[in-house]
């Protein structure tokens, strides 16, 4: 064998060794993209799946049961076609005989009163989650623009009534206890939240539901009578206000 066949077979192992070497980068890195791609599957059908069940029952109406399921079937059809289990398909079936039903679809969301700090901001987060999710599925083609904007709107509407309802439930509470002071307060506080929204319009029976209320207070204190100094949980709630930045545009 001579010195330059020799060579060439030296040449030739390297260039085989490094091919093999690439060529199980590039399956090692298609593996590790199908995982992450499953994963993120995954986590987007849990978020939707949740927020179907778990949104406050006075806002879920048919429309966004619908469109929550809507998203959640069309991310469950296509992790199946990564590979299916019983427990997905089950899931589809159901999803589909929900979705079939129409306006008629089921709600089960329980009731929640938002009479507490604590809750209001569990409740903000779901909202903040929802934009999120709807974000997402306009950036992955799963709605079109029209109706990511309605839904976009819809959602900055639930913020106000997040907002309204505590404040509400709040004046009430402090009504109860003869505390008329922070009472009038939380009510005002409801009222000026809402019309520094541009369409504080859709809300002129709130606003005028929780004029009556101050105007009650204000006969029952004498006119013109101060209010005090906020309470401490006026006060926490204004921490609330200002961490409720407006949420960023689905176009921005």
């Amino acid at each position: 064998m001579s010195v330059s066949m020799i060579a060439s077979l030296i040449v030739s192992g390297a260039f085989l060794l490094i091919f093999i070497s690439f060529l199980n980068q590039k399956l090692e890195a298609h593996q590790l993209e199908k995982t992450r791609l499953r994963a993120e599957l995954t986590s987007r059908i849990r978020r939707y799946e949740q927020l179907s069940n778990n949104l406050p029952g006075q806002w879920m109406s048919p429309a966004l049961k619908l469109l929550l399921s809507r998203l959640e079937l069309v991310l469950l059809e296509r992790l199946t076609l990564k590979g299916k289990s019983p427990v997905d398909e089950a899931r589809i079936k159901l999803l589909q005989e929900e979705i079939a039903k129409g306006d008629e679809i089921e709600i089960h969301n329980a009731h929640q009163t938002i009479s507490s700090e604590a809750k209001a901001k569990q409740v903000r987060a779901q909202l903040e989650n929802l934009h999120a999710q709807i974000s997402y599925a306009i950036q992955n083609s799963l709605i079109d623009s029209r109706e990511a904007e309605y839904w976009d709107g819809e959602i900055r509407d639930l913020m106000t009534l997040l907002h309204f309802e505590f404040f509400d439930s709040l004046g009430r509470q402090f009504l109860e206890q003869g505390q008329l002071s922070p009472a009038r307060q939380a009510f005002e506080r409801a009222a000026q939240y809402i019309r520094k929204k541009p369409n504080a319009d859709k809300f002129e029976e709130h606003l005028l539901y929780l004029d009556e209320q101050v105007n009650a207070i204000k006969i029952k204190q004498g006119v013109g009578q101060n209010i005090r100094e906020p309470t401490q949980l006026l006060q926490g709630m204004e921490e609330l206000e200002k961490e409720d930045a407006p949420m960023k545009s689905i176009y921005d």
